[in-house]
């Protein structure tokens, strides 16, 4: 029986020793690459000066040969070469084959799309028409008909452009949606989006771009809202107005603050009593009204109504929770207004995160518990105070 036992003894410390050896070896062959983040099984991996790629095995998909590169996206990447104190890029395929031509700048933008430069002219950065920005497709062909000074990403399917200090926004397709237009120097200072001769003019000073398919528009100081083919859905009748999200917005009118929906009808009627509302990314808003803080849905339901007499109510957190105030203590409620953690803590440290969160207990002032939304503690430490 022992000698069975110092067999599979020695067996399991042979079998150790190799694979401590092969993990050495692979230390050994791979401390010298520098790997980035994995993005679809490919990472970029720089080897000796040069970029290439990996799979998670360290194998060698695309051979170091690159200046730079960036993470793949949709099956295509931005690489470039050195030609001495300048670059050149290129897009190349999963297989490292270039699908475009070489330009002097060269970033995606979204939905397979990439804004290309080519400096033809020579010119210097400090020209204001420095930059003459094409729109090429994922296979390097050019779809836009114009050049163009200024190029935003693909917001909502629009990307927005502008030829020196006219603006207006551009179809994944390279159409225009909106006419670019003219405007005197005093028109160059508005910072939103104005009607002139009977067209509609852009203008930049802001990043004004299409949410839910609609886009802020201003008209002799009222704020309506405008659909990507430049028509008016919205009147302009508010004072304040902030973009759609999770289809609602927050605006002002000479009543106080209120929220509409895409179609512009109120979902939560303005009142002169609510101070702030505030929309969450989840489709929740808070309304702090003079007298407590309201919970409502992107419907219009109210959640949490004033007689909660909450102080505070922030936006949701990763855990579906709420933090809420009243009487000087802190707890958390969930989306439908229920209290998951009570009215106990005199202090909350920061938020959740990884599922927990700091609390300070008001009976016991001097420990921090680390909690997550059941209450269960998962580690305590002693405030210092100087």
């Amino acid at each position: 029986m022992f000698r069975s036992i110092r067999i599979l003894f020695l067996f399991a410390l042979l079998t150790f020793a190799c694979w401590y050896s092969y993990q050495w070896y692979k230390f050994e062959k791979y401390s010298h690459i520098e790997v980035g983040e994995f993005h679809h099984g490919m990472a970029v991996a720089k080897k000796e000066g040069k970029y290439g790629y990996i799979d998670p095995k360290y194998k060698t998909l695309i051979e170091y040969q690159f200046d730079f590169a960036e993470p793949f996206n949709n099956n295509r990447a931005v690489v470039g070469i050195s030609f001495g104190s300048y670059y050149k890029y290129r897009l190349i395929d999963e297989k490292g084959q270039f699908v475009s031509d070489f330009y002097d700048e060269l970033k995606d933008i979204g939905m397979d799309r990439y804004k290309a430069f080519k400096n033809t002219n020579n010119k210097k950065k400090d020209d204001p028409n420095y930059y003459q920005w094409h729109m090429i497709d994922n296979n390097g062909r050019i779809i836009s008909k114009k050049t163009y000074t200024h190029m935003d990403d693909f917001y909502d399917g629009l990307a927005r452009i502008c030829i020196k200090d006219r603006c207006g926004f551009i179809t994944q397709e390279g159409t225009e949606r909106i006419l670019l237009g003219n405007a005197s120097d005093a028109d160059k200072i508005i910072k939103s989006y104005d009607y002139r001769n009977g067209k509609l003019d852009t203008r930049t000073g802001g990043s004004q771009s299409f949410h839910d398919g609609l886009a802020i528009n201003e008209k002799d100081g009222l704020i309506g809202f405008m659909n990507n083919k430049a028509q008016l859905i919205i009147p302009h009748q508010f004072y304040e107005a902030n973009n759609f999200s999770d289809g609602v917005a927050v605006v002002r009118n000479d009543v106080g603050y209120g929220v509409i929906n895409t179609k512009g009808d109120f979902i939560i009627k303005p009142n002169e009593k609510y101070r702030r509302i505030t929309s969450s990314y989840k489709g929740y808003l808070t309304i702090e009204s003079q007298d407590a803080y309201l919970l409502a849905n992107n419907k219009g339901n109210i959640i949490v109504a004033e007689n909660a007499k909450y102080s505070l109510i922030t936006n949701i957190n990763d855990e579906g929770l709420f933090m809420v105030k009243k009487d000087g203590l802190y707890g958390f409620i969930d989306t439908q207004g229920k209290l998951v953690l009570p009215l106990i803590y005199s202090d909350v440290w920061g938020g959740f995160e990884n599922g927990l969160v700091d609390v300070t207990k008001k009976d016991e002032p001097n420990k921090i518990y680390r909690i997550d939304k059941h209450q269960k503690v998962h580690g305590e430490s002693t405030l210092t105070t100087y």
